[in-house]
């Protein structure tokens, strides 16, 4: 396990290898949930992707920390993060209209930042596609391979829902050709301040002002149905936003219900066709269950 204020290596040797891999997983935040998920996590997304797992996550000061252990990988880095208000330079000029400059969320933009910084270069050499998630996500059936189902490599790929006008990025399959753009992009957006004007005119939840860098960048986004949902271990574990509540029939834990519900339907799909299919909705390609 990596400290803060090391040099970051990493493993991987760019001239031992010959050519792509599929998949990476980067995950990212506070290690909440993982002696739910972790089981689930392995079985359908990792070894179900043959994906190779990397980690940049933050000290929380809480007995989670000591859950990075249980993760088989080299590449985990766990550190104290800094004071945001601070990094951002722009940040006491910029209003405080709605969610998207609150301190989780600069939080958010700054580890995409520092990913990028530490692991950008062998993400975007070594794999096809670079997963980024949060670690409490509850994956109930196993996640779509995307490069045996679409050949397009220009479209991000998020979980359906939960997009408030915007996009929903709390998981995100992203193009190793974009992949250093998207990770620095939102950073980079708040450090110009060129933006300050346009951005204290808008009202915005985190998920507008992350449509606000798709649209300036011309990126796609493609739709994959839900097949997991934001989970805790416990009633009182650390959230940001929404309550955690606990659904009795199902034996879950559970923040956000319509996010549940989309999870278990997709969970019966599958269990009856386990086939992953693509289509267009309102010009978007979406990726699901076949009835």
């Amino acid at each position: 396990m990596l400290q803060e204020n090391s040099d970051y290596p990493v493993t991987i040797n760019n001239s031992e290898i010959d050519c792509k891999k599929k998949y990476a997983v980067c995950m990212y935040g506070q290690l909440r949930a993982i002696s739910t998920v972790l089981e689930n996590l392995n079985k359908f997304l990792i070894e179900e992707l043959q994906a190779d797992l990397y980690l940049l996550v933050q000290y929380s000061d809480t007995d989670i920390d000591n859950y990075i252990n249980l993760f088989n990988t080299n590449n985990k880095i766990i550190y104290h993060p800094p004071d945001v208000t601070q990094v951002f330079i722009n940040y006491e000029l910029l209003q405080k209209n709605n969610n998207y400059i609150n301190n989780p969320y600069l939080q958010l933009y700054y580890n995409w930042h520092k990913i990028n910084e530490i692991y950008g270069d062998i993400f975007e050499k070594n794999y096809e596609y670079i997963i980024l998630t949060r670690s409490d996500f509850l994956h109930l059936f196993p996640f779509p391979n995307i490069l045996n189902i679409d050949s397009d490599n220009d479209i991000f790929w998020c979980y359906e829902g939960h997009e408030w006008g915007g996009i929903n990025s709390t998981l995100i399959c992203v193009s190793s050709k974009y992949i250093k753009e998207y990770l620095s992009s939102f950073y980079n957006y708040l450090q110009d301040s060129n933006n300050i004007n346009y951005l204290n005119g808008c009202n915005l939840n985190v998920e507008q002002f992350l449509k606000i860098i798709f649209d300036n960048f011309n990126w796609k986004v493609g739709k994959i149905e839900n097949n997991s949902f934001i989970t805790a271990s416990n009633l009182n574990e650390i959230t940001t936003w929404g309550a955690i509540s606990y659904h009795c029939e199902k034996n879950v834990y559970f923040k956000y219900e319509d996010q549940l519900y989309r999870a278990f339907n997709a969970l019966k799909k599958y269990e009856n066709n386990n086939c992953w299919n693509i289509t267009y909705i309102n010009n978007i390609k979406y990726i699901h269950i076949n009835i």
